[in-house]
């Protein structure tokens, strides 16, 4: 029985990373979507970096 509840462990394990990994994406994607309209609205590339500070967001290729 044990060696069950072993299994249903690992599952659970590997379903929770499963998850987490979906949440990274899924954050990134919005963040991504967000440093555009963030461009778009933007009057300037100083204006674009303060707006993007201010969110905690940085511009691609910023790291």
């Amino acid at each position: 029985m044990s060696g069950l509840r072993g299994h249903s462990n690992r599952v659970a394990a590997g379903e929770w990373a499963d998850a987490q990994i979906a949440l990274r994406d899924s954050c990134a994607a919005q963040d991504r979507q967000a440093v555009r309209v963030v461009a778009a609205q933007a009057t300037d590339a100083d204006d674009c970096r303060e707006l993007l500070a201010m969110l905690g967001l940085k511009a691609p290729g910023q790291g």
